[in-house]
């Protein structure tokens, strides 16, 4: 009986390893990958949308090209890197030609909305005050990469005409970031004249800390746990 014990251990332990390793080789697989500029056909969904290649490539597409977005409206033109994984042809990222409109789609999107919704920053130096106003873009959502412009850019447009007091961080004042929900700290940068500068900072469970520069902006990428990366802008 011991011997039987240990020999189902034994191989408990093998397959454990097996799956591992296929696990990592499908992870790690290289897919070819192609460009196009593609127009939004279709709306199936609140996030998700369809786009048709304008120039059919030589490989022909049978299906459909998904992006999991609501900031696209049919008609939209964009860029597209994507992959055939399978026996599909799946979108990598999605970069935006036509930036008319685009930010207020992005600000009424569902999942910006409750990621703004879930996070709260707040400043402490001589006193403690929140850090206000924060915005976001989607940067990778279902596994898709989005670029779409600058953060200055974004965080400019997105404020114009508005009448908000920005209250920048000061330089070594402590700042923290705090989510509803669980994630993980991509980065912390800080943008000053088109310069990006990774910070150090301290995570503990959904809050992550960091020292003020005392100038520019400050971009948090936050993974959380469906794989979604939302990159949070502010002051």
């Amino acid at each position: 009986m011991k011997k039987i014990k240990i020999l189902i251990s034994i191989l408990l332990i093998i397959c454990t390893a097996v799956g591992v390793l296929i696990g990592y080789l499908l992870s790690n697989e290289k897919y070819e990958e192609y460009e196009g500029i593609a127009t939004i056909i279709e709306r199936r969904s609140a996030t998700e949308v369809v786009a048709k290649l304008d120039t059919e490539p030589d490989h022909k597409i049978k299906n459909e090209l998904i992006v999991f977005t609501n900031i696209f409206s049919v008609g939209d033109k964009v860029e597209i890197k994507y992959a055939k994984i399978g026996t599909n042809y799946k979108v990598i990222n999605t970069s935006s030609i036509k930036e008319e409109g685009l930010i207020t789609k992005i600000k009424e999107d569902p999942i910006i909305i409750k990621s703004l919704n879930n996070i709260t920053g707040k400043i402490k130096d001589t006193a403690i005050t929140p850090i206000n106003p924060i915005t976001a873009m989607p940067f990778k959502i279902n596994n898709q990469e989005f670029k779409l412009m600058k953060e200055e850019e974004f965080f400019s447009k997105s404020f114009h005409n508005m009448d908000i007091t920005f209250i920048p961080i000061p330089k070594n004042a402590e700042a923290t970031l705090t989510s509803l929900e669980d994630f993980k700290v991509i980065s912390i940068e800080n943008i000053y004249e088109n310069k990006k500068i990774n910070l150090n900072y301290e995570f503990t469970n959904k809050s992550v800390t960091f020292l003020g520069i005392g100038k520019g902006l400050y971009s948090a990428k936050l993974s959380f746990k469906n794989g979604n990366i939302i990159n949070f802008i502010f002051v």
